[in-house]
């Protein structure tokens, strides 16, 4: 439960960057993480999970993302990532090995490495260039093409609006008549999932970006 805010990393007139090292991999959880210019590094950090993330980037291989909210893209090489229950406010790219789950992705997912999986996601379009990326139980909504490359809809796949209730308010919950709702292969709505405590900790952060303490 900690606000973590670097707004001016080495001055306002540098590109300065701040580093966070711990001896041990921590454990990051219901917190608030901002870099006014998404230049902070975090080694070696093990989990995110019930966090708000703003411009923060430079991050760990083999991080675990769970019940988070992600404004801005991650930055740093992505391997090993597992993604679950997270909404992504932009896309992002793929390194190997990585895997995401119930997530709400508001843009493109370019997969740049082998072994990765999309399970019950949304995103804008899904492009791959490696052959074998498992892509099931997903709607990427965007305008045609969708499946760009070597990406291939895989079992539950299709492509149609969301119906989002709200996404300007960050309201990404879906309408009663959105056609993602019980297609998941667990019988759940497709995409990201709010949390009670997830609707806390965005509150919070809606009200610091009031205050002008943090921006996304």
């Amino acid at each position: 439960r900690v606000v973590l805010v670097h707004a001016a990393p080495a001055g306002d007139a540098q590109k300065g960057f701040v580093n966070y090292r711990a001896e041990e991999p921590p454990r990051i959880r219901s917190s608030i993480l901002y870099a006014a210019r998404g230049v902070s590094t975090f080694h070696g950090v093990q989990e995110l999970r019930g966090c708000v993330i703003a411009g923060a980037g430079g991050w760990s291989e083999a991080l675990s993302v769970n019940n988070c909210l992600w404004f801005g893209t991650p930055q740093g090489f992505m391997k090993q990532w597992k993604v679950e229950n997270v909404l992504l406010s932009e896309g992002f790219a793929l390194g190997p090995g990585c895997e995401l789950r119930s997530c709400t992705v508001c843009g493109p997912v370019k997969v740049a490495g082998e072994g990765c999986a999309l399970f019950d996601c949304l995103m804008h379009s899904v492009e791959s260039g490696k052959p074998g990326t498992r892509i099931e139980h997903c709607d990427p909504y965007g305008p045609p093409p969708v499946f760009i490359d070597l990406a291939k809809p895989g079992k539950g796949c299709f492509s149609a609006p969301p119906q989002f209730v709200n996404p300007n308010v960050f309201d990404y919950r879906l309408l009663p008549t959105s056609p993602c709702r019980g297609k998941a292969s667990d019988g759940g709505d497709i995409g990201f999932r709010y949390t009670p405590e997830m609707i806390e900790i965005l509150q919070v952060a809606l009200e610091l970006r009031r205050r002008g303490i943090i921006k996304f």
